[in-house]
């Protein structure tokens, strides 16, 4: 949550002038936005890391056949993990697009949306094949009723 948005506000410094419109907006308009974001993105990532850890005893990140935390041992439907299958990283793009706005930077709000739509494609790939092998009907009842990653209420 720190290294990244370090590299988008660089790389945003860099792309900025190629895309011609330079800012979102006026700070009376953004400010109350990008607060309201940062405040939904760091409840969701909060949340979910709290549940997935005490529940979930693990984490489901896993990529390239490298763990970066213990496999869940339990399926997360609770929580956040109601209203969408990937709360944490709801939280984290919804906090990455706050600050876009707290910046008033076009080009970070770009680099925001590259690095969302990247990672729902990386999750969709490995991740939910993982749980699916994992969890088997359970998951497969869960992806049916849950939303991806807008968080929706529970069907």
């Amino acid at each position: 949550m720190i290294i990244l948005p370090i590299l988008f506000y660089l790389g945003a410094q860099k792309i900025a002038p190629y895309l011609g419109i330079l800012v979102l907006g006026t700070p009376v308009v953004l400010f109350p936005l990008g607060l309201s974001l940062l405040i939904i993105g760091l409840l969701f990532s909060f949340w979910s890391i709290i549940v997935q850890r005490n529940i979930g005893k693990g984490g489901p990140l896993e990529g390239h056949n490298v763990s970066v935390s213990p496999k869940t041992q339990k399926l997360n439907t609770t929580g956040p993990y109601r209203y969408t299958r990937n709360p944490m990283l709801f939280g984290t793009c919804t906090f990455y697009f706050s600050l876009a706005l707290f910046l008033n930077s076009l080009a970070f709000l770009l680099l925001a949306f590259i690095f969302t739509v990247f990672m729902i494609t990386f999750v969709k790939n490995t991740e939910e094949k993982r749980l699916l092998e994992d969890f088997g009907k359970e998951y497969a009842s869960y992806r049916k009723a849950t939303s991806l990653f807008i968080p929706l209420p529970p069907k």
